[in-house]
């Protein structure tokens, strides 16, 4: 990682298809979100506390500040929620398909876990309207669930691609 993304914030990754009790699957990103990732931290341990994944994770990614991402953590970009979460979020020129004012779409699938949520942000933004969409797209994804019927969903502007699939977008006005 650069200089520039010294605070890193991470979380147990519950998703994680690893075999226990040797591998843990840990997510990171660097504050801001511009670097990111899941690692499997193996130990002799059934559970790791706090410190030994923080040496885990440095002897991994080099010297950072390291800090477990929790709800009372400050100054968190939307972004690093979104993949704390285990969603997926790209930058992509999104004018090609869905206009030259939209800034943001999220493809979600109904999963047996809850939803997987695909967020798509229009790139080359400023990091305010970027975070802007990313919450935006935050909002939308945790007000799905509770929305499930139909017509809730398209009353907001969901649209329905396939039986399991929604997707909804939002424009610059």
């Amino acid at each position: 990682m650069d200089d520039g993304a010294k605070r890193v914030l991470w979380w147990r990754d519950a998703g994680s298809d690893v075999e226990v009790p040797r591998g843990h699957g840990i997510g990171w990103a660097s504050a801001d979100g511009s670097h990111h990732g899941r690692v499997t931290l193996t130990s002799e341990y059934l559970r790791l506390d706090s410190a030994q994944i923080e040496v885990l994770l440095a002897s991994r990614l080099g010297e950072s500040q390291y800090e477990q991402l929790s709800e009372a953590t400050p100054d968190v970009a939307p972004g690093v929620l979104l993949y704390a979460a285990g969603h997926t979020l790209a930058e992509l020129d999104l004018a090609d398909h869905f206009g030259a004012d939209c800034v943001v779409g999220i493809a979600v699938e109904l999963r047996g876990r809850g939803i997987a949520a695909r967020v798509a942000v229009q790139s080359h933004l400023a990091h305010a309207p970027r975070d802007a969409a990313l919450s935006w797209a935050l909002t939308q994804i945790e007000d799905f669930l509770p929305l499930s019927k139909q017509s809730s969903l398209e009353d907001r502007g969901w649209v329905q691609m396939t039986a399991s699939r929604w997707q909804i977008t939002a424009d610059l006005n």
